[in-house]
C-alpha cells in the first residue's frame, strides 16, 4: 500500500515484480494519470495523488 505523495515503482520494476510486460504498466500508469489518480513529474516516476 502506498500513501499520497509516495513515489510509485518504475515501469520496469513493477513489470518485473508482477511478471507482466512493461507496456502493460505504461498503459496502466497512463490511464491512472488520465483519470487524475496520479501525476507524472519530469525526471521522476508517477506519484500518487488520491485513492
Amino acid at each position: 500500500m502506498r500513501f499520497p505523495g509516495e513515489t510509485l515503482p518504475s515501469v520496469r520494476e513493477l513489470a518485473s515484480e508482477l511478471s507482466i510486460a512493461s507496456n502493460t504498466i505504461v498503459k496502466a500508469y497512463n490511464e491512472l494519470q488520465r483519470l487524475g489518480f496520479i501525476e507524472s513529474r519530469a525526471g521522476t516516476v508517477a506519484e500518487r495523488m488520491r485513492i
